[in-house]
This record gives structure tokens, sequence and C-alpha cells, in this order.
């Protein structure tokens, strides 16, 4: 039986747009069912799935990666189209140490579109908490998803990758000042209740934003964040209906569905009379209808857009990258080698139990020996080189035969 190995299937921002990813997305609530049936269809013995805006990846223990990734395809995920795009990308199959070293990046936002961004770290806790609680993680991917938050941790402490980072609310923040130079004069509603509006609220407030809402999902969790600059709380269908009040829009909910559609704009761009308003979707699956962007006046980005933007900061921290995946590539290494020695752990118990049986069933024969009369010093030569030649036998012929294999492939790469 082939030994199961730790493998990594998914796709990010690398290789597929916002409108592509939003179709691999799991939100947080059915993380736990669709763990269970990977596992019930004996795809994986272990699993964890880390969904966010920028990426769908599974880390799983198991056998062959091809099943899962046919499973995770867009084609075959719950509530999403059968008939899925057929320019959908080959997601990415990363084994063994390639695997261990890609999480290790995605926790220290060395593979996020803005570089060192630390949100990251909080939604692999997320993943890893979830997978513990369906059942779905053991021994190897919980110690995986334990050692990525180490690397994140020490690589955020020992470089300066996350120093002076942009979050997506601040590139936003950048945006918005092109349309709106003075902040006094413009009003922020924020769109979901979760990191994202509690690390763009502070953003907003500091550049002095006269005015801030926040909608969420649940009003508490959104008075809350509203309480600390003052700013005022409403429900996300209220939302809608008053998007005219305010410039500026920060979308980020959970919804599976757009919350914001282009009927809601339209009506709020003929309120507010051609003065324009920005809307930062940073939702994946998206929270705006796409078609918002073709309205006049409305001024919508997307994640990609993003992405974009973030390109330059990431060539100015070059040096702290390079120490980074120095780091990452030692961690690895050393999670690789635990992984290896745990592997071996069945074997080497095979092989003692192996050798106590040999050691039992001689040693049971040269006593009979001795008491039949023979010889008791023979007999000890007889069973030291019986026992030798039994012990050795199968480590020799595993090394015979290893030699012979690659002699033979040396000899077919000369030819």
């Amino acid at each position: 039986m082939t030994a199961s190995q730790v493998f990594t299937i998914g796709a990010n921002h690398r290789i597929a747009p916002v409108s592509l990813r939003e179709m691999l997305s799991v939100p947080a609530s059915a993380v736990g069912e669709r763990l269970r049936d990977l596992l019930q269809k004996s795809l994986a013995r272990e699993a964890a799935i880390v969904s966010t805006c920028n990426r769908t990846e599974i880390y799983c223990l198991a056998q062959n990666p091809e099943p899962i990734a046919q499973w995770l395809h867009p084609a075959n995920q719950p509530a999403r189209p059968a008939n899925a795009p057929p320019e959908f990308p080959a997601l990415y199959q990363l084994r063994h140490r390639d695997a261990v070293a890609h999480l290790f990046r995605v926790a220290a936002g060395l593979d996020s579109q803005i570089l060192g961004e630390t949100e990251i770290a909080g939604q692999i806790k997320t993943a890893a908490k979830l997978a513990r609680e369906s059942g779905a993680s053991g021994a190897v991917i919980n110690r995986l998803m334990d050692r990525a938050l180490a690397v994140s941790k020490q690589i955020r402490r020992e470089t300066a990758v996350s120093r002076h980072s942009l979050s997506y609310p601040a590139l936003a923040a950048k945006l918005a000042a092109r349309l709106f130079p003075d902040f006094r004069d413009a009003a922020v509603l924020f769109l979901g209740a979760g990191d994202m509006a509690a690390a763009g609220i502070r953003v907003f407030a500091d550049r002095g934003a006269r005015r801030i809402a926040v909608a969420g999902q649940s009003t508490v969790r959104a008075a809350e964040l509203a309480a600390r600059v003052g700013g005022e709380t409403m429900t996300i269908p209220h939302a809608a209906a008053r998007l005219a009040d305010f410039d500026i829009v920060i979308s980020a909910t959970a919804s599976p569905v757009p919350v914001v559609g282009k009927g809601a704009v339209e009506r709020a761009l003929l309120r507010r009379r051609r003065k324009p308003i920005l809307i930062a979707d940073l939702a994946a699956p998206r929270d705006v209808e796409p078609e918002v962007a073709n309205l006049p006046d409305v001024f919508l980005y997307t994640l990609d857009h993003f992405g974009e933007m973030a390109k330059d900061a990431r060539d100015s921290r070059a040096q702290a990258v390079a120490v980074a995946e120095e780091i990452v590539a030692v961690r690895a290494d050393e999670f690789c080698k635990w992984l290896d020695a745990r592997n071996r752990e069945p074997l080497v118990r095979q092989m003692r139990a192996d050798a106590e049986e040999i050691r039992q069933v001689e040693t049971r024969q040269a006593l009979a020996r001795v008491a039949r009369g023979e010889n008791p010093a023979a007999e000890m030569e007889r069973l030291s080189r019986r026992l030798a030649a039994k012990l050795l036998h199968a480590p020799t012929r595993f090394l015979r035969e290893g030699a012979g294999r690659s002699g033979r492939s040396g000899a077919a790469d000369e030819s």
C-alpha cells in the first residue's frame, strides 16, 4: 500500500481572477460538511480547507491528489453552476516539501496579493480550528497548521516583510483620495463587520473621514466597530437602501451572493445627482454585481485591481522577502524530517518485531540442541551466525536491489 503524503491542492490569485476564484470559495459555515465529505469518500486521511478572498486550498494527508482536485473543481462544488467555465485553470497540486513550504509562505503573507498582510494568519488559525472541530485533521495536519502559524510569527518578528505593509483598506483609501482629496467631506460605509472592516475603520478615521457607518449580519459586532469612531450601525439590507448617503463603500462580507445590486446603485446615483461614488469590493465571492462597473459616476474596484496596485510594494521589499524565504526553507525541511521519521516508524516497529521473532525461534532451537547433548560452544557459534544471516537478509537484499536499479538508471542516462 502506498504511503500517504502531504499535498496542497487549490487555486489562488496567481492563476485565477476573482470571477473564477469565487466559484471555489467555501464559506466557514460549510467547511465542516465539505471536509467530512472528503474523508467519507476516502479521498484523504486528514484535511483542512483554507478559503479566503485570494485562495481556496486543501491541505491534506492522502495517497493521490488527482481525485481531490476533481472533487474541488468548480463543476463539482455544491451550489455552483454545473457548467463551470472550460477556461478554469488547472488546480495546482503540490507534494511533500513543496506543499509544506507553500503553506508556510501563505501564512507569512509571502503569497498574498498584498505582501506581508497579516489577516491571512488569522484565517489559517480559523481553518485549523474548523478542521479540528469537524474531526478531519489529525496529528499531521494539526502539526502542519501549528508550524505554519509559528513560521508566520517568526518571519514577522525577524524580517521587515510586514512592516509598512499596505492593507486592502489602505489601498482603497489611496484610490478614494483621488476622488475626495479631503476625507472630512466624505461619508464611508463598511459592508461587513469582520477583520477587513476593523482595519478599514482605523484607516479612514485616521484620515479624518467625517462620517463612518458599519453594516453587518451581526448588529452587535457592527455596533462594536462603529462605537470605536462614533459611527452609525445598520443592517446590510438597510445599508443597500441608503447607498446614496455615502461617498465611499468598502464591502467585505461572507455572503455567497452579491449584497449590492445594479438596481440599488442606479437608484443611489439618481439621488446623488451625478456625484461620484467609489466602491471597493474586497470579497470573494464578490459582494457587488459586476454590471455596476458599467454605470456612470461609479468607480468599482475588485481584488484584482488591488493586486495590481500592490506589485510596486513587493519590489521595494525584495531583501526582506529573501530572508523570509530562507526561514521558510529551513522550517519546511524540519517539518519534512519529522514527517519522514514518522512515516518510517511503522517499518521500524515491524523490523523490530520480525527480529524478535527470529531471535526467539533460533534461541529455542539452539537450547533444544544443547538439551539433546550438542556442544554448547558450537551451538553458540551456530546461533550467532544464523542470527546475523537472518537479521541481515532483508536489508542486504534491499541494498542490492536498490544498487541494481541505480545502475540500470545510470546506464540509461549515459546512452
